[in-house]
């Protein structure tokens, strides 16, 4: 019952909010997906999708899909964290802080995924143009 009148009066305020509930009931997934891995604060992004009407293992899925690529660049840094100190005492080299190891490979693999992202990224953002347009046209009718 409250959670009904909560969603009803957030979206009435914010219809930035209606948009996201339109791409999410077109897209599904996707949408909580970037919604997860998107630059925003978390405070806005957990209350945000729990205005939406969205299942919860959904959106706990999404979180843990987008949760394991920050989990392993968190984990990589505290790894080389005593490493990242010698440097910054000038005891070390960056160079020496770096894996020797496929080196290439690696490199070549955080760029592939970054261009990947971007690109997929781009498209989400095309297509929720689209919906917002959608919504606008929507909320436009309703006024006339």
């Amino acid at each position: 019952f409250l959670a009904s009148r909560i969603r009803g009066y957030v979206l009435e305020t914010y219809p930035s909010l209606n948009a996201f509930n339109k791409a999410v009931e077109l897209e599904g997934f996707k949408v909580i997906l970037m919604i997860r891995v998107a630059y925003l604060p978390m405070l806005i992004k957990n209350y945000g999708l729990s205005v939406l009407d969205i299942p919860i293992p959904k959106i706990l899925l999404a979180s843990f899909m987008a949760g394991i690529p920050f989990s392993a660049a968190w984990a990589a840094v505290g790894a080389s964290s005593k490493n990242l100190a010698e440097i910054m005492e000038g005891k070390a080299k960056l160079s020496d802080a770096l894996p020797k190891e496929n080196f290439e490979l690696i490199a070549a693999g955080a760029v592939i995924m970054g261009l990947s992202f971007v690109y997929v990224l781009g498209k989400f953002a095309a297509r929720f143009k689209e919906i917002m347009a959608q919504v606008k046209a929507e909320e436009a009718k309703k006024v006339e």
